[in-house]
């Protein structure tokens, strides 16, 4: 099998090595929107999702660099710009930003092997990791990615997609965002609250929940976790893990254990439904039963400890 005149088995060696090349290329697709938008400083994390204590660091003006210490990790990567208050149609620009990057190099890559022989391999390769990367982050997924300081969020097809469900959820919405991404979580907590008064929009209670878990105010929490489950009828992994925690802080030991149970069974590999049952059957004095839930833990994650 040949592609261009080159053997299939050539083009699958130098893929892994021409990866991190187009995930910085993507990378920097969101962070040179990112600084055009905004004006302000960009961080871009190239090996993990925000892991900072573990790469080297290379600063420049208004762009500054984390690359993981171990290279075969570089296939993946994050940017997040300082400025976190920008309207949702630029949030979604610095998220089409990575795409485009992405899309515009695969282009460039076929215009130079269909029109020269200049480097041949090394374009076909090129090519073929930057669809890839168009296609992974373009197209919408349901699977959620976790960063390194615990917050969970999309590839760039859902992100765009939930940027654009939130342009028609009141301005308030998108203010308690702002509070919660600048940490006043109780602030957050108020404003979700108050909207859900008007509201029983699934992601304002997603919200609600995580700005009073966050400010430690189990109680309310709970009490907003059980109104969501009422009306959810399609709870998701992340979802289920959150509602036990709320059991869990709230002294409901035993009755969060099913819970966690529904979190795992929809992913195996949630880390933070693994993690919370772990202490949660510590709590109950359950110690070898939590030793197989915090082992694979920190299996899924190597930094999750």
């Amino acid at each position: 099998m040949e592609l261009f005149g080159i053997p299939a088995i050539f083009i699958f060696f130098f893929l892994p090595l021409i990866r991190p090349l187009t995930v910085f290329f993507h990378e920097m697709g969101h962070a040179v929107t990112g600084w055009l938008i905004t004006r302000k400083k960009v961080y871009v994390f190239i090996g993990s999702y925000g892991n900072k204590d573990n790469s080297f660091l290379i600063n420049f003006n208004d762009f500054t660099f984390y690359i993981l210490k171990n290279p075969l990790k570089w296939g993946k990567g994050m940017c997040e710009t300082e400025e976190k208050r920008f309207s949702v149609s630029k949030q979604i620009l610095h998220v089409l930003g990575g795409p485009a990057a992405s899309f515009l190099l695969a282009l460039f890559s076929y215009f130079i092997i269909s029109n020269t022989q200049f480097l041949t391999l090394f374009f076909i390769v090129l090519m073929i990791s930057s669809a890839i990367d168009f296609f992974i982050n373009i197209f919408p997924s349901q699977k959620t990615i976790y960063l390194s300081d615990g917050r969970s969020v999309s590839n760039d097809g859902r992100s765009i997609i939930n940027l654009i469900h939130q342009r028609k959820l009141p301005k308030e919405y998108t203010e308690g965002m702002y509070k919660f991404r600048e940490r006043k979580y109780l602030e957050a907590a108020s404003i979700f609250d108050n909207l859900l008064q008007e509201s029983k929009e699934l992601n304002i209670y997603r919200m609600a929940i995580a700005s009073h878990v966050n400010s430690r105010n189990f109680e309310n929490a709970k009490e907003t976790a059980i109104k969501f489950k009422e009306n959810n009828s399609a709870m998701t992994t992340d979802d289920w893990n959150n509602f036990a925690l709320t059991l869990t802080k709230t002294g409901a030991l035993t009755e969060s254990l099913d819970y966690y149970d529904k979190a795992l069974k929809m992913n195996p590999n949630n880390k933070f439904a693994l993690n919370n049952k772990g202490y949660t059957l510590i709590l109950l004095e359950r110690y070898e039963d939590s030793i197989p839930l915090l082992d694979k833990a920190i299996s899924v994650d190597k930094e999750f400890s």
